[in-house]
């Protein structure tokens, strides 16, 4: 739905201080995933322990994602919280894995980061322009509900690669679209003051393609 139309200074000026905490604890976040599995890499046998509890690590990421969401905390313990979860993430971080190559860790690095800043000057772009993309959001909410019931129905089901490597074409896709979309969104929202929310949308987006990267490139 269309909005009054801003200048991408105006908007800057809005925002930008915001925004800017939004990348700073984004930025952190990365860092203690990618520490985490970078650790773990290089120590296979705690490695191996750590991964016989994978759905522990996985019911623990759930829990932890629906504190965020749902539940009203104050900044500092919210903030807490959501390195708990990058942290978690790290320990079942796909990149972990000696079986993933260093030189395709790097080239996906370099091709998520990439599709970040296009997606990213996108949303700021589009807002710019007074174009609200929140009219999006039950429909990127049904695609998102789609392709997670795809990926528990491919968890359990064996089915053709060239359909298995369609289906994370079609993440990659959807959490690109997603990382505009939530830019866009952050930027026309008043979150009073709440940049974790803000946060935890665009680390979920990017962690996503990273991971759907690598599953791409390695089956």
């Amino acid at each position: 739905m269309p909005v009054q139309k801003v200048s991408f200074g105006s908007l800057i000026a809005k925002k930008g201080t915001f925004m800017a905490y939004v990348y700073l604890s984004l930025a952190f976040q990365i860092a203690i995933t990618a520490f985490v599995a970078t650790y773990l890499r290089q120590h296979q046998s705690i490695f191996k322990e750590v991964h016989k509890y994978f759905l522990l690590w996985f019911v623990l990421s759930l829990s932890l994602i629906m504190i965020l969401s749902l539940v009203q905390l104050p900044t500092p313990i919210k903030f807490i919280v959501l390195c708990m979860f990058s942290f978690v993430m790290g320990l079942n971080s796909i990149a972990a894995s000696k079986l993933v190559s260093e030189q395709l860790i790097k080239a996906v690095i370099v091709a998520t980061f990439c599709l970040f800043v296009v997606m990213t000057l996108l949303g700021f772009g589009l807002a710019s322009l007074g174009i609200n993309l929140g009219f999006l959001s039950y429909i990127m909410l049904c695609a998102l509900i789609g392709l997670l019931v795809a990926f528990v129905a491919m968890w359990f089901i064996p089915v053709p690669k060239k359909l298995y490597k369609a289906v994370l074409v079609i993440g990659i896709t959807l959490f690109s679209i997603y990382i505009a979309y939530d830019t866009n969104v952050i930027l026309q929202k008043e979150y009073s003051g709440d940049f974790i929310s803000a946060t935890v949308s665009i680390y979920l987006d990017i962690l996503n393609i990273f991971t759907e990267m690598i599953a791409f490139n390695q089956n």
